[in-house]
């Protein structure tokens, strides 16, 4: 008899927010999410519903209507993976992650052996592409070329017990990255997420001596019976981002939901908008995609 026990932080976090959830439901239902913002950038501002797709490997689940703006040409890559495996990096036995003496892994696999188990500990990298048109009343207006990578790290227990042939595997992720080149006439702006396990997200957005700042929102809220409750303390992740330049609040994004939101500045020049959408646009397919970048790093049972 084989078993198989794999757990990432994805799993858990689903787990204890389909628990919650569950909860409300018993006595009432949630029916929408959102972040918190100030009475006076919404009153300033539009908002806008994206539909979050379901096949993701379709262009067309990603075509968008927003006002006067159109989200067309989506192209999005498969996924690629590669594991490397780290011969017994925390068996105790050695510092080095590869081994390539033939007697030092027979002496450590004949300890492993009389312990009852193996670990195996491993990393896995991943990227994938995507890319997609802003048109403006019909006409191109702004393009996004974008590159997701993500480390993933591992530790597979075997039991070698002829009587117990069991296996448990656990990953976690360590590092998301993703970047975009965002072409606007014959402007180039660079844009970047990055998020590391222990640290917070870091996000920049910069074009020759232009930059804009980003400001992670950690809250959430939920439509309850009509009424926005927030989240529990112990549940609290980033939730969305609001976007700023030389202190004013220009557009806003909430990820959750199946429709998640982007809010823009209406005083804004057509151009301008069409420049933030398509970075909050951006940012909306990367969490499409890479469903783990801005997950909590959940502590791990025993």
């Amino acid at each position: 008899m084989v078993t198989y026990l794999s757990i990432s932080a994805t799993l858990w976090r689903s787990i204890l927010l389909m628990g919650l959830i569950s909860t409300l439901a018993s006595c009432q239902s949630v029916q929408d999410y959102t972040i918190p913002l100030s009475a006076d950038f919404m009153s300033a501002s539009e908002m806008y519903q994206a539909n979050k797709p379901t096949w993701r490997l379709s262009s067309s689940a990603y075509q968008q209507q927003f006002g006067v703006f159109t989200i067309q040409g989506a192209d999005v890559s498969w996924k690629t993976s590669t594991k490397a495996n780290l011969w017994f990096a925390e068996s105790g036995l050695l510092d080095k992650d590869e081994v390539n003496d033939s007697w030092l892994k027979f002496i450590a696999a004949d300890i492993l052996n009389r312990r009852g188990h193996s670990i195996e500990n491993y990393k896995i990298v991943r990227h994938q592409d995507f890319a997609f048109e802003l048109l403006q009343n019909g006409q191109p207006s702004v393009h996004s070329q974008c590159r997701i990578m993500a480390l993933d790290e591992g530790t597979e227990i075997r039991s070698l017990n002829t009587n117990d042939n069991s296996q448990y595997d656990r990953t976690g992720r360590k590092h998301s990255y993703m970047g975009c080149l965002v072409s606007q006439g014959n402007q180039i702006w660079q844009l970047i997420a990055d998020s590391r396990k222990g640290e917070a997200n870091y996000f920049d957005m910069t074009s020759s001596n232009l930059q804009l700042q980003f400001k992670p929102v950690n809250e959430k809220l939920m439509l309850v019976n009509q009424q926005y409750i927030s989240m529990p303390e112990w549940f609290k992740q980033q939730s969305g981002l609001t976007i700023h330049q030389q202190g004013l609040q220009l557009s806003a994004l909430s990820f959750d939901g199946d429709k998640p939101k982007i809010w823009l500045r209406k005083a804004l020049p057509t151009a301008q908008q069409a420049l933030l959408l398509t970075a909050s646009y951006s940012l909306l397919m990367y969490d499409w995609l890479d469903e783990e970048w801005r997950s909590p790093s959940l502590k791990m049972p025993n």
